[in-house]
């Protein structure tokens, strides 16, 4: 008769566990971390395109006042508050404090043929629809002419009670 041989697994030693399980919890916190990872790159993007699309990313205020055609505001400006929206056009919106001297002179500056509308919101005190200068940017390789500034400016400024006024410069393409 044949001999029968019988084998027998080594027995599962305590090192032995233990390198399985450290193992398996390394897996499972690098599929945690990358879980996490991939969710917050996308909610992180979704947010970025969110404030885009609502008019509400911001911006700074030499991009918005470039945009605008207009000069940068003076240092006197405190308060500046500059977004960027897009959606079937661009608009820029500026909100800040400026004392009234240095407004008029950056009004004059920034858009020298602006007249003072008659009407203005009810709020306002001075409101500036601006008639943005022609663009001449060339069209591109392509044959598209891509636009550097607004087609449309509008200013509204009221006073405030420490003696300064409030402006709002809203510039967008139509």
């Amino acid at each position: 008769m044949a001999e029968m041989k019988i084998t027998t697994t080594a027995p599962v030693t305590a090192s032995r566990q233990k390198g399985v399980r450290r193992r398996s919890r390394t897996i499972w916190t690098l599929a945690t971390v990358a879980v996490v990872g991939v969710v917050g790159a996308g909610g992180w993007c979704v947010h970025n395109v969110a404030q885009v699309l609502d008019g509400t990313q911001p911006v700074s205020c030499d991009h918005a006042m470039r945009f605008a055609a207009a000069q940068p505001l003076p240092d006197s400006a405190r308060k500046a508050e500059c977004v960027h929206g897009q959606w079937l056009g661009i608009q820029y919106r500026a909100e800040f404090h400026i004392p009234r001297p240095d407004f008029e002179a950056w009004l004059r500056a920034s858009y020298p043929t602006a007249k003072p509308l008659r009407t203005c919101t009810p709020e306002g005190e001075l409101c500036v629809d601006v008639q943005m200068p022609e663009d001449t940017t060339p069209p591109d390789s392509k044959g598209i002419v891509r636009r550097r500034i607004a087609d449309d400016t509008s200013i509204d400024a009221w006073p405030l009670a420490d003696g300064t006024l409030r402006v709002k410069l809203s510039a967008y393409t139509v």
